[in-house]
Formats: structure tokens, sequence, C-alpha cells
């Protein structure tokens, strides 16, 4: 048996909110033990898109500022961080303030970072269903205590995208474009779930006080649900969630897969809900426009492999061989000449070396296919 914490809750009204989440967190023993002074913890909201809360595409700024005030109380190193979009270049304080982070959190003591500056490293992934290793933040695998701050919304690809499926901002940009090109639904879920088990999280809050329908996960409307839901299993987490929202158990193949792999429950008789009342707070939401959208043929991803990429491009005239972009490169991808020289086959495709260059002399590079997919900007 798992069991998930459901608790009805009306607005992001801060004074009304804020109990709900410590009732929540207060429930999981990971969050009892792992919430104590000194320890560096790691709050991963959904930022698929830096989009004000009003559009329901990132988890809600005040439930964000709920959690970090209980961790700061604690006497916590706090760090707000996720990775928002392939090859995205913005700075940390441009996301975290787009998404109403920063001013919500403006008088605690976090700190706000992309989970791309920390590096990544590879991990094995533990009985892998579609992927032997994944590159993962070194941000989420160096925190003592990682708090799973998702969204509860449809999503285009997936149909759905909770907990686990939120733990993909954690990995590499360029596992992330491998993955997608595994094409089909069940290939795909089953690559999100590797990815969850690669990633050390035990304390998973979703944000279901308005969600999104339709489609999502950043186009969609946003819709009322009406609950904060939390969990030390995620799967069961999600499990909940969709049912309340009108999926079907199964039908969310993400979930199936990775409590196939063990890594939670799914069945709904397995799972024991504490706080409320399911059935009075079921609100069917619309489906992702076409029905599961099952991607393209498998074949197409094989041929797509090695051809759709975004990569960085030095520069020449610009670089003046300072080694700042060397320094920070997490894959050791960058060796100092005359220039910058950046190795392709080791590059991640992160654009730290991006970030920090004093001349400005990193630009975009990108392949022919990824021109036509992603439009012209950057170089050929």
């Amino acid at each position: 048996m798992s069991t998930v914490q459901v608790r009805p809750c009306d607005s992001y009204d801060l004074p009304g909110l804020r109990p709900v989440v410590r009732e929540c967190l207060e429930r999981l023993e990971p969050a009892r033990e792992g919430l104590v002074a000194g320890r560096r913890v790691l709050l991963k909201p959904n930022i698929i898109s830096a989009r004000g809360a009003e559009a329901a595409v990132c988890t809600h700024p005040q439930v964000l500022r709920a959690v970090a005030e209980i961790a700061c109380e604690a006497g916590c190193e706090v760090v707000i961080a996720d990775e928002p979009g392939y090859a995205r270049t913005a700075s940390p304080e441009q996301i975290h303030a787009a998404a109403g982070y920063a001013e919500a959190c403006r008088d605690l003591p976090v700190t706000f970072d992309l989970l791309k500056r920390g590096g990544f490293r590879t991990v094995q992934v533990p009985s892998p269903l579609r992927l032997q290793e994944v590159l993962i933040s070194n941000l989420v695998l160096d925190a003592d205590l990682v708090i799973n701050l998702c969204k509860c919304k449809t999503h285009q690809q997936m149909l759905f995208t909770g907990a686990v499926k939120n733990m993909f901002g954690a990995v590499a940009p360029r596992d992330r474009i491998r993955i997608h090109l595994l094409a089909t639904f069940d290939a795909v879920s089953q690559a999100i779930a590797d990815v969850f088990s690669a990633c050390p999280t035990r304390v998973n809050l979703m944000d279901g006080v308005i969600g999104m329908e339709g489609k999502g996960p950043s186009s969609g409307t946003p819709r009322k649900l009406g609950v904060v839901l939390a969990a030390e299993d995620a799967v069961a987490l999600d499990a909940v969630a969709e049912s309340l929202i009108g999926y079907a158990p199964g039908e969310v193949h993400v979930t199936t897969a990775a409590a196939h792999k063990g890594l939670g429950v799914a069945e709904l008789a397995r799972i024991e809900v504490e706080g409320a009342d399911l059935q009075g707070l079921r609100t069917r939401f619309k489906r992702p426009p076409g029905g599961v959208n099952r991607g393209f043929p498998a074949w197409l991803g094989r041929l797509m492999e090695g051809k759709l990429w975004v990569r960085p491009l030095v520069v020449r005239d610009k670089c003046t061989a300072c080694g700042a972009c060397a320094a920070v490169c997490p894959a050791q991808a960058i060796t100092i000449g005359n220039c910058a020289v950046i190795d392709s086959a080791a590059c991640i495709e992160c654009f730290c070396c991006q970030e920090v260059c004093p001349q400005n002399a990193i630009d975009t590079r990108r392949s022919l296919l990824a021109r036509g997919i992603l439009g012209s900007g950057g170089h050929s």
C-alpha cells in the first residue's frame, strides 16, 4: 500500500494555502527527516515555460513560497532550480522573475539557479526499460533532499504530466532530444520512467489548485481542481491525480511504466488517500485534442538521430581565449588555444559557455533539421 495526502484548497491566498502545504509535508516521513538545519534542499518546480501564474503553466509561485518558507524555517539551505526548455540561454534571474518566483520569495534566503549550471553526471539506470544510462543534473544528485513541486496538467504527447514527468527537467539537453527521438508513446513513456528512477526524489507535492486541461502542458486552458496532493510515492500521487481529472487506470503509460519498474503503486485499490473524499473532488478535464499523440514512427526517430541538434558556436573574431567557457563546461568539451574550441561529440548542448562568456563570443549553431523544426535563428 502507498499513501497519498489530498487536501482541498480553493485558492492561492497564502494564509489559507500555507497550512495546507505544511500539513501535507508533515505527513511525509522523508520531509520530516530531511527538513533539518544545515541540509541542502532543492525545490524543483515545473517551469516548462517561464510564464506568469495566471497561465497555469508553471507550479504556482505561492505554492513554491509556502514550501520554501517551511524549509527556510527549518534552517535548510534552499535552492530553487529547474531547466525550462531545450537550449534555453536565459539567466536564472530572468527565468525565475518571469515565473513569479523571485517576487514570491524576495524576502527568503533562497538561491535561484538552473539545473544545468551545476553540470551533469552519468547515472546507470536501474532495471532499464529503454535507457541504460542518463545524464542527470548534479544539483539534483547532490542535494540532501529534493522536493518535487509538480503541476497537475494534461499533456498532448503523454496525456498527463505530474510528479514522475516533472523530473524530466533534470536531464541534460542532449539526452532530452535522444529520448524524444524514441518517437512512440510507449517508448518515450518508458524512457521517462527510467529517468525518474535515476533521480533521488522522495518528497512530491502537486499544485492542483488550478490545473491545466486541453492543450497542455503549456498551451491549454486553466481549470480549477481545488486540491493540493503530496506523497513519498510519486507514482501513487500521479495515479490519484489522473483519476481526479478523468483518466482511467492504466491510461497514462508513464505511470504504468514507472509502476512496472517498481518505483511506486499505480493501482488505486492499493493506494490509501488521506485528508479528503476523492468522489467529491473529481473534475473531468478536457482531453488533449486528437486523443493520444503517439508521436511519429520509430523508424523516423532513428533516421533523425544525430541530425537534430542545437550547439554552441565560437565566434572567432570575438573570442579572447580567456578560458571562462572551458572553466564552466560541465562536459569538459572545450579546450583553449588561440581561441576556444568545442568538441561537438562531447558537448551536451547545455549552453553554460554562452552564459559566462564576457565577450558574447558564443553563438548558436543549428542543424538543418533543427532549423526547419525550431526556426531559423542562429547558424546552419
